[in-house]
């Protein structure tokens, strides 16, 4: 079973790009202007297996590197608590 979309390449202006994309994206968008036919393609769905394999390296890869910048904010937080704890707090005379 392949999968149908009309494709086409479009200028992006402000950013200077160009990009391919199914139509219904940047039919109506003013920061895009088409510059070729419109072309039907037919894409051939890559297996479950594959698919499923691939996400779930990129679910792992991500969670490591939230992990990764999670521990760093960690270990700010955690020197933070350590310097104010070695400052001395001023004595408050009662009266």
């Amino acid at each position: 079973m392949s999968i149908k979309k009309t494709m086409a390449l479009y200028r992006e202006l402000r950013m200077d790009f160009t990009t391919c994309a199914e139509t219904i994206y940047y039919h109506n968008d003013k920061d895009y202007i088409r510059i070729s036919e419109l072309v039907e393609v037919e894409f051939i769905p890559l297996g479950e297996a594959v698919t499923q394999e691939a996400m779930i390296k990129n679910l792992i890869e991500h969670r490591e590197e939230l992990e990764k910048e999670t521990e760093v904010k960690f270990n700010k937080i955690d020197q933070k608590l350590q310097d104010l704890r070695a400052l001395t707090a001023p004595e408050i005379k009662v009266a």
